[in-house]
């Protein structure tokens, strides 16, 4: 996912789409806006969770977890926004405006991530499943065509609309919420050109570092090595979805249990009754709801608070609900570990070598900090956003003379036709030889790429944690305790 949203693993050259836009408070941004601005930009990042592969059209048989709704989909980004931007929505106004809906998160572009829209896949015509896919693009398409003078390719220019219209409805929405979203919308376009293209790679070269591997072969056009994005692969929806699910589902705090009222729900359990309305075998919802109705009942009555403090009563529903947990994960678990060795097919050409090979998303961009140009990259994307932050600034505080979509466009320019990003690069060049030399040898980078499909299959036999009770059983054993008939 582009840089990766939030800020980053916690390490100082580890950077997330926010931690980048605390560039914001030095064009005079409070925290508050700028977590209102980056509210856009985190539904940008999971768009792309509606991706057409794992999308399920209105009319198809249920298919978990290989394919969901669009509508479950969008509810699962929605119970995330909740946690993430918990701070905005303490009010009914608040909960309100920042309620993800199918319109306001949309679906997965290409145009609106500058990735590559050209289609590997053509058996399936994305707009047949939701009309608010693009179509398929193949390598015969206009916007796969390459300028000669710029340097890009025509599917460029879709990127660049997109973040320039959400720029202007930012400007004249002001600073409310909506102005803020649409803001951060436009700025992960921005964001998106440093991570998701070879920008710091041609400008590596441009300063005489010529060994830097820059994704693609010469082409005819004026600046001989053209500004080319990356292929987004299904492979990348594993962290989108697996791991924000598995957080839900496995709290670090565990199960704990906490009092509750009838119809209050925990995390784990909201997440399921998600989930479990795509599985085509509904006595699991059934189950889980079942369970829940009795609880509820159970906590309408006076004794509730006091009695369920004991162990009795306090176990035996979270076992229920871990063990439903275990069944649920262990599909996810599955498809993720499927989705992981597609992502080996993918390495098997490289675009530095090979004539008329696009990269792959997991080629190019420089989302992780393991890739040798991701603070790199990181730097120049906070000049932009700082630069752009000022001009929205201004012109929010009546300044209308400042253009910050125009601005933002300025800066997608091939880097041997701009200096603005010159100083940047030299100055991180200087101390990051280890870096260049990494990012001059496709093997040290086949390494890294080797390295992330390995951890991400540790990852996956971590998460493996299926030993818990029947559910059946805890439901009838919860039942037959309960003082009530």
């Amino acid at each position: 996912m582009m840089f990766s949203a939030g800020r980053g693993n916690g390490a100082a050259n580890s950077y997330g789409h926010e931690s980048i836009e605390k560039a914001l408070s030095s064009a005079g941004f409070t925290e508050e806006q700028r977590k209102a601005i980056y509210f856009g930009n985190w539904l940008r990042d999971y768009s792309q969770l509606i991706d057409p592969k794992i999308v399920r059209a209105v009319d198809a048989p249920k298919n978990f977890p290989s394919k969901l709704s669009r509508a479950s989909l969008t509810a699962l980004v929605d119970l995330l926004a909740l946690k993430e931007f918990n701070s905005l929505q303490e009010t009914p106004e608040g909960r309100s405006a920042y309620t993800v809906s199918e319109e306001m998160l949309g679906v997965y572009r290409p145009s609106e991530h500058i990735d590559n829209p050209l289609t590997l896949d053509a058996s399936v015509d994305p707009t047949s499943i939701d009309p608010s896919f693009e179509p398929i693009v193949g390598p015969e398409h206009a916007t796969m065509a390459l300028d000669y003078e710029p340097s890009t390719y025509r599917y460029c220019a879709s990127a660049q609309a997109f973040m320039y219209q959400k720029l202007i409805d930012a400007a004249h929405a002001g600073p409310t919420p909506e102005g803020m979203r649409t803001f951060g919308e436009g700025l992960h376009v921005l964001e998106d050109l440093f991570a998701h293209s070879n920008f710091a790679e041609l400008s590596l070269r441009k300063i005489g570092h010529s060994n830097v591997l820059v994704w693609t072969k010469e082409k005819d056009c004026l600046h001989k090595v053209p500004l080319v994005t990356g292929l987004f692969a299904g492979t990348d929806v594993l962290a989108s979805v697996l791991e924000p699910v598995g957080k839900f589902l496995f709290p670090a705090e565990g199960f704990a249990f906490k009092p509750v009222k009838p119809g209050e729900r925990s995390d784990a359990e909201r997440m399921l009754l998600i989930l479990l309305k795509e599985h085509e075998n509904t006595d699991w919802l059934s189950a889980l709801e079942g369970y829940l109705a009795l609880r509820d009942d159970a906590a309408a009555r006076p004794w509730y608070t006091a009695i369920s403090l004991a162990n009795h009563y306090t176990n035996l529903p979270l076992k229920a609900v871990s063990h439903l947990v275990d069944l649920v994960f262990q599909q996810l678990l599955k498809w993720a570990g499927d989705q992981v060795d597609d992502l080996q097919l993918l390495l098997g050409k490289d675009p530095n070598f090979d004539d008329d090979v696009h990269p792959t998303h997991s080629q190019l961009a420089k989302d992780h900090d393991t890739h040798p140009f991701h603070e790199l990259s990181a730097y120049l994307s906070q000049y932009a956003v700082e630069q752009v932050g000022r001009a929205m600034y201004a012109y929010w505080q009546g300044d209308t003379s400042r253009d910050p979509a125009t601005l933002a466009k300025s800066f997608f320019i091939h880097p041997a036709a701009s200096d603005w990003q010159d100083d940047i690069v030299q100055a991180w060049a200087m101390t990051n030889a280890h870096n260049i030399e990494a990012g001059s040898s496709s093997g040290s980078l086949a390494e890294r790429r080797q390295t992330y499909i390995d951890a991400a299959k540790k990852r996956l036999k971590e998460m493996d944690k299926s030993d818990s009770p029947s559910l059946t059983q805890q439901h009838e054993a919860l039942r037959n305790l309960l003082p009530f008939g």
